[in-house]
Order: structure tokens, then sequence, then C-alpha cells
């Protein structure tokens, strides 16, 4: 009987031991310094001139953050893609018949349809409010963004069958704007500490000064100088890969 408790001690102590070992390292690896790699989808709609010629939008991209040793925030880079259906300025009127047609070559109708298309990179800081632990790095997320929005009308020609919006005439059509942009995120940051489900979902805002950068537009015989204020709201969701690095730089806990 003696015996058969010496062992009992020796299995429960082999057993708790390593759990507590793991414990500190997970407890360690949320102190530690994280490099935060995030992979996301949203979805948005539009506001200001922007709503003018688009409907809404959806959205794809990604981000590289750093958060330093015992700190709940972070800065890095991010960019995003934007695409949509809802075009609402028919840019190709002048160039349809009375039936709606574009006249292709060999005198066959061409398959042109008008797409939304974007991108959005900037320079990133987000702070990250704990509900409980000081030093958890989950909780509240706000991210402040300051980079370049740019966006333009996609002229698909399926068959590649409308002479006049073969390069370099299609520039003349597509109204490509840009300028500086600013953008903002409010949401939940989950990272787990056991290396587990890692993820971000929020609320994203964009607010963007543009203009329009083509030299001719012929659609209405002109130039268009005007300035812009392109904005757009929506939802976001992105999944994170953490990547820490021990205080030893030849360690990595992912």
């Amino acid at each position: 009987m003696k015996y058969l408790l010496y062992i009992l001690v020796y299995l429960l102590a082999f057993v708790y031991q390593p759990a507590i070992g793991q414990q500190t390292v997970q407890q360690q690896m949320q102190k530690n310094p994280v490099f935060l790699f995030g992979f996301e989808y949203g979805y948005h709609l539009v506001g200001g001139d922007l709503s003018q010629r688009f409907g809404p939008n959806l959205c794809v991209g990604g981000n590289i953050t750093y958060m330093p040793q015992n700190k709940n925030y972070h800065f890095g880079v991010k960019a995003s893609y934007y695409f949509g259906d809802t075009v609402k300025q028919d840019v190709l009127a002048h160039l349809r018949d009375k039936n709606g047609y574009i006249l292709g070559i060999n005198y066959e109708y061409a398959q042109v349809k008008l797409r939304q298309r974007g991108f959005e990179t900037s320079a990133l800081i987000s702070k990250v409010f704990p509900f409980g632990n000081q030093h958890s790095r989950s909780g509240l997320r706000v991210d402040l963004g300051i980079g370049l929005y740019q966006h333009w009308i996609r002229l698909q020609d399926d068959f590649v069958t409308a002479a006049q919006l073969n390069d370099p005439y299609d520039k003349g059509y597509d109204r490509l704007s840009n300028g500086l942009s600013l953008t903002q995120f409010v949401g939940y940051q989950y990272i787990s500490k056991d290396k587990g489900i890692n993820f971000y979902a929020g609320f994203d805002f964009l607010q963007a000064f543009t203009k329009n950068r083509r030299y001719y537009d012929f659609a209405t015989m002109g130039v268009d100088t005007e300035n812009r204020t392109d904005l757009m709201y929506g939802l976001k969701a992105g999944w994170i890969l953490p990547i820490y690095i021990e205080k030893s730089p030849e360690t990595i806990y992912y």
C-alpha cells in the first residue's frame, strides 16, 4: 500500500509539473513582443461624393502590426482591396445606341459591364483596452490609420469586342481618383492564450479627400478638377496569426 501511494504521488507530480510549466509559458507569451498578421473581409456602404458614383462594396485585405513587450498597443501597415457591381454613373452612355447597346467590332454588340474597384493602404496604430487583466491582449480595439485611397470604374469587356475601350482610350472613361485617406476601426480583438482562435471584428470607417487624376473625361468632354470627399462605413472581421518572440531572439512561438 505504501509503494502504491508513492507511485500515485510520483505520477501526479509528473503530470502536474508540465501543466504548470505550460501555463507559465502561456503567461509569458502574452507579455512577449509579438507580430500580428491579420487577414480580413468586410462589407461597406458608401457616402459623400462616393455615393453618387458607386453602391455598396465588399473588401478583402490584410495588415501586419507589432506589439512591444508588456504593451497593449501595436503599430504597422495595412492594405484593402474594394470591389462591387453597382456603378451609378454610365460613362459609356454616349457610345450606346437607342436600345442601350454598344456596337463592337464586326458590327456585333459588345458585352461591356461597369464595375466598382478601389484600394486603400495606410500606416496603422492600434490600442487594445482589456476588459480584465491589464496585460491581456484581448478587449476593445481601436485603430487609426492614415494613407492613400484610390477608386476607379472598371470597364469589363468580356469578349474584347469594343475597340473604343482599348488602351489608351479606356483611361478616358475610368474616372480614376485618389487622395489622402483617414481610417478608423472600433471592435473586439481576441488573442487566445493557448495559441488557438485569434480574431477581431467590428465597425470600419474611411474618409478620403480625392481628385480625378485623368487629363480628360470622354463622357463629359471636359476635365474634372473638383475636390471630392469620399466616405465609407461598414463591418469588418479578420483572423489573426500571432508570431511571438521571446527575449532570446532564437526562440519564436506561434
